[in-house]
């Protein structure tokens, strides 16, 4: 098990990382921030440790600085350390939905029925939408259902956080489950949720909220090679 002392001194030293590659390309943190489109206070954030952004960012600036891309790199591995955390559960051991104080199953028309969610984890890149549509191709019955979107909206709604990822606020974690569970009680069918989510607090929290709704939820996280994404990446961006 990965140690949370291990990834805050990762992150920490990410910051620092990006503090001296900045300063050796001649670039202040608000020259920097204007260029990959992010405040100056979230590059100062980074810089010290407290924030960690998105994938994207630190693919601006491997551009942006002309790092040759050992920024990405070293969030990669952060990812992979993230990811690492997460608990796996025994084998043959499972929980129920009632564990977490929750209705053991959805109720319809007087009988009790499980509702599947399949949830497509990745890094940016890895190929979690790909992954989804030929899912979905193949059995037209599955229920795409795009995380972002709740996200897109309470940004029209309310400020983001510091960090500028909706994904650090509560309401974004609560409205995928409630939307989840709205879509799985209106329609009955499985639910395929393409969507990266690598803080392990926040996983659990959506997860854990699933489940408390009675719905059987099945986590799936898609490795790829880093020169592969990066490849992809580059690709996406001509």
């Amino acid at each position: 098990m990965v140690d949370h002392d291990e990834i805050t001194a990762a992150r920490r030293a990410l910051g620092r990382r990006l503090a001296h590659l900045r300063k050796n390309a001649g670039r202040t943190q608000h020259g920097l921030a204007r260029l990959v489109q992010y405040g100056r206070s979230s590059i100062a954030n980074t810089e010290t440790g407290r924030q960690l952004p998105e994938r994207p960012f630190w693919t601006r600036c491997d551009q942006v600085l002309g790092t040759g891309g050992v920024l990405i790199a070293e969030y990669d591995r952060i990812a992979d350390l993230n990811y690492r955390r997460l608990p796996r559960p025994a084998a043959g051991t499972s929980r129920r939905a009632a564990d977490y104080g929750g209705e053991a199953s959805i109720r319809t028309s007087g009988r009790e029925q499980s509702v599947r969610v399949i949830w497509v984890n990745g890094a940016f890149g890895a190929g979690k939408t790909t992954l989804a549509q030929q899912l979905i191709a193949d059995d037209p019955q599955l229920l795409l259902f795009d995380a972002e979107l709740p996200g897109f909206m309470l940004r029209e709604i309310v400020p983001l956080p510091p960090s500028g990822d909706f994904q650090d606020l509560r309401v974004w974690r609560r409205s995928v489950v409630d939307t989840a569970v709205a879509l799985a009680q209106e329609y009955q069918r499985t639910l395929v949720v393409p969507m990266t989510v690598v803080v392990w607090p926040y996983l659990d929290e959506i997860l854990t909220g699933l489940r408390a709704h009675g719905m059987d939820v099945t986590h799936y996280f898609i490795t790829v090679p880093t020169d592969v994404i990066r490849r992809r990446i580059e690709a996406q961006s001509l």
